[in-house]
């Protein structure tokens, strides 16, 4: 009889390589989805930084001086526009961001909300 007909099953070794690989991805997958405290967004007003928020802590209403009728909303490690009185709304519609380099643009009030942060997102998202 040949030695790998005898072998079905794994041995000791193998068993604790494969927890100790299995215990290693569950790390570090939970690292990866905990990363949110290295990212920030900065609203800008007509070029100029306004306001930096950090997306690690939920906040409502959040409002610039001296811009009237928008207002922003952090919620869940993202940003987005809960109200304005912009004609198009593109800002609105544009839904909440939270991946690093991801903007938000109202033209009319001249702002932007730009994601940052020191976290290592993937370079490029396909999907």
């Amino acid at each position: 009889m040949k030695i790998n007909a005898m072998r079905k099953f794994l041995n000791a070794k193998e068993i604790i390589i494969i927890f100790l690989i299995t215990t290693a991805c569950i790390i570090a997958l939970l690292f990866i989805n905990n990363s949110q405290n290295g990212k920030y967004a900065v609203i800008s007003v007509d070029g100029a930084e306004t306001l930096k928020i950090s997306l690690s802590e939920n906040k409502q209403n959040i409002t610039l001086e001296n811009t009237e009728n928008i207002v922003f909303e952090v919620k869940n490690g993202e940003i987005f526009v809960a109200h304005t009185d912009c004609p198009d709304e593109i800002c609105l519609k544009t839904g909440a961001i939270s991946r690093k380099g991801q903007t938000i643009v109202c033209l009319p009030k001249k702002i932007t909300v730009k994601i940052i942060g020191t976290d290592s997102d993937a370079d490029v998202v396909v999907g």
